[in-house]
């Protein structure tokens, strides 16, 4: 048996981080709705485990442009011949 349950404070690694959820917050003030009951930690962090291509790859996703990363691993693909297969 395996016990998995946490034995310490674990922090928000899953949560956006705070400029998305500032514009949440505010897209959310914006709409009239009611207000909020922030609780601290109300948003994440990086955990800076990407390299800068992929942190540039995750914002052209963000913007809607996912195709240029794969218009560009697509220009790296091998064929499989000259991969002695």
């Amino acid at each position: 048996m395996i016990d998995a349950t946490r034995k310490w404070e674990y922090p928000p690694v899953s949560l956006p981080t705070q400029p998305y959820m500032e514009g949440a917050v505010a897209l959310w003030n914006d709409l009239g709705l009611p207000a909020l009951q922030l609780q601290t930690p109300w948003y994440g962090y990086p955990l800076d485990s990407w390299s800068a291509e992929e942190a540039a790859e995750a914002e052209l996703a963000l913007l809607g442009r996912y195709y240029e990363t794969g218009t560009k691993f697509a220009a790296k693909r091998v064929p499989t011949s000259d991969l002695g297969l």
